[in-house]
């Protein structure tokens, strides 16, 4: 695997919806990635979706609200 185009940090590639799901990708950083969500941006804290994964990818439930999302990596 060769160097990141992306730098350091995760960086989101790509949203794919379809089936009632949302497929996030992304790219860059290193280690074990943590997908968070969170439902408004100002106030609340990031919840983890799911379990922290070596993949760059995770598929998610599309629900009525709204939700933002984030992916963490660390060692």
């Amino acid at each position: 695997m060769g160097r990141s185009p992306f730098g350091g940090l995760p960086k989101f590639t790509s949203a794919k919806r379809g089936g009632g799901t949302l497929e996030l990708g992304w790219q860059g950083g290193a280690g074990l990635y943590q997908l968070q969500s969170r439902t408004n941006l100002s106030q609340g804290g990031w919840q983890n979706v799911g379990a922290g994964t070596s993949v760059q990818s995770n598929t998610v439930s599309v629900t009525n609200q709204n939700n933002f999302f984030r992916v963490r990596s660390g060692p």
